[in-house]
């Protein structure tokens, strides 16, 4: 799987079973450190996934998933960060809301 280190890929789409809401996924598989080093890759993979929903190319990609609640899951295989968390939150509060878009943080 791409990841953020590959910050223009979509790493996942997927759906739940049942409510059909699409979930896209995006993976980090490195530790970004007390410095934050992740944030901007993880900053600009964000804008990649938003820019894919916002845009259309979710639902031209997906005809029969388009309209459903969408969810961006970050699945990380170390603890985040401060510095990532206070990005996270961010991301939720400035841009997920407005658009209706949830997140969820997972491990790997």
């Amino acid at each position: 799987m791409p990841g953020v280190g590959d910050p223009k890929v979509i790493d996942l789409v997927t759906s739940r079973p049942g409510t059909g809401e699409l979930i896209l996924v995006m993976s980090e598989l490195r530790d970004g450190g007390p410095e934050g080093a992740l944030v901007p890759e993880l900053q600009e993979k964000f804008l990649t996934y938003l820019d894919f929903v916002e845009h259309g190319f979710l639902a031209k990609k997906y005809p029969k998933l388009a309209g459903k609640p969408v969810r961006i899951r970050l699945d990380s295989r170390h603890a985040r960060g401060k510095l990532e968390m206070d990005f996270l939150a961010a991301a939720k509060s400035q841009w997920l809301e407005s658009l209706g878009i949830s997140l969820e943080l997972g491990r790997i």
